[in-house]
């Protein structure tokens, strides 16, 4: 009893709490494998720039990805903004190689911030933009390993967009996520843990938040 009356509390809170959203997002995904250069027990970092994305577009290393997430935002004097939160989503990227179609499927779990500045806000309705950063976590539970033998990854990106508030509750953004740097770990044994090949993924989306504002 005394469990369920926690949950009932916790639920409470998390509506009557300003600022507070439940969204969901979806997109386009490009990705681009580059060789570490190395084998065995080690330890990979790669930088990744605008040439990487090229390469991925000739190559139609491409897909689609769908993540939920939840987090909070608040926005001081309807010009600036800060906004934090995390979610969980799929991906999958699809690739020919020799007329073979080749699918690589993730699991996916990040954490993102950002920055946001509103050019109108009159507390119902806004238009803005924003920029930040977000860690991603990458689990490949499927392909084929001629492009990658990585199965977990890490990659850290640039985030910026536009974004619109409507009716004060709902939240519209349009994301561009940019990769910076990609990590995993090179190994030959059997059971991988990580890859020589380090895939980076560049992801175009439309992203949907309900803002639970109730507090005043």
């Amino acid at each position: 009893m005394k469990k369920l009356y926690f949950v009932f509390l916790l639920l409470f809170c998390f509506a009557q709490a300003k600022g507070v959203y439940l969204g969901i997002e979806g997109g386009y995904a490009i990705e681009s494998n580059t060789s570490s250069g190395i084998s065995g027990h080690n330890f990979v970092s790669k930088g990744f720039g605008i040439i990487d994305i090229e390469n991925a577009i000739e190559n139609q290393s491409r897909g689609y990805s769908f993540k939920i997430s939840s987090g909070y935002e608040h926005i001081i004097d309807g010009v600036f903004g800060s906004r934090f939160g995390g979610g969980m989503g799929y991906t999958q990227i699809q690739q020919k190689i020799a007329s073979t179609l080749i699918k690589q499927d993730y699991f996916d779990l990040g954490l993102e911030v950002d920055l946001m500045l509103d050019f109108f806000n009159n507390g119902d309705y806004s238009v803005g933009i924003f920029g930040g950063g977000e860690v991603s976590y990458h689990y490949r539970f499927g392909g084929d390993t001629a492009i990658s033998n990585a199965k977990n990854l890490i990659d850290f990106y640039a985030r910026t967009g536009f974004s619109f508030l409507i009716a004060k509750n709902h939240r519209l953004d349009f994301i561009a996520k940019l990769p910076f740097l990609s990590l995993s770990i090179a190994s030959a044994n059997e059971i991988y843990v990580g890859g020589e090949n380090i895939p980076a993924r560049t992801t175009f989306s439309l992203g949907y938040k309900y803002l639970f504002n109730f507090s005043k």
